[in-house]
């Protein structure tokens, strides 16, 4: 019984040693020493934001006049006007503003694109080359329309990715403008676990 833990205790001081000789790397996946920095940074404005820092003992100390008890209704208020105000950003980044100059160029668009879906039914953007189809209507309509395709590499964690959007463009007088028509907005945005915050936009 003896030689036997003498044995584990050799095998297990190998791995102990290999453990610290390569402590980031792996199989295949992407982690490094600095990636640990960041999380462990990541942890630390966590906590901080929270109104409490961990002791070297893992437990959390509140600090001076930021602790949960002083949040209240004034932090839920604070919340509240925050995500008014961000709801109304994008309502003008969606809408624009109703007295723009170009006003006019965005209702005829918004007609010509809502008579098109018409012809769509329910399916709208569930079946293959919906985009492609929708923007020959346009075409069809009178709108100087085309499919776009915007192509981004993978850098860090974030995976590389496509998007394929339809633009019009309208002449003015003094320029051309650019306008971008997404059905589904909403749609493509769609995650996994979205935080109550992201519900509500």
């Amino acid at each position: 019984m003896g030689r036997a833990s003498f044995r584990f205790k050799r095998v297990n001081d190998a791995f102990d040693e290999l453990a610290r000789y390569r402590p980031c790397e792996s199989s295949g996946s992407e982690h490094s020493a600095e990636d640990l920095d960041k999380l462990s940074d990541l942890i630390d404005s966590f906590m901080e934001r929270e109104g409490g820092v961990l002791d070297h003992g893992g437990n959390r100390e509140d600090k001076i006049g930021g602790g949960e008890e002083e949040r209240g209704s004034d932090a839920d208020e604070s919340d509240q006007s925050e995500r008014d105000d961000t709801k109304e950003m994008l309502r003008s980044l969606l809408f624009g503003d109703r007295e723009s100059v170009d006003d006019d160029v965005k209702r005829k668009i918004y007609e010509i694109a809502e008579i098109a879906l018409r012809g769509f039914g329910t399916r709208l953007s569930s079946y293959e080359g919906f985009k492609r189809r929708f923007m020959s209507q346009l075409r069809q309509r009178g709108l100087d329309s085309g499919m776009c395709k915007s192509r981004w590499p993978k850098t860090g964690r974030f995976p590389s990715g496509e998007y394929e959007y339809i633009d019009v463009i309208t002449p003015n007088s003094t320029s051309t403008s650019r306008y971008i028509i997404e059905v589904d907005l909403a749609g493509e945005f769609t995650i996994a676990r979205p935080t109550e915050e992201y519900e509500f936009c």
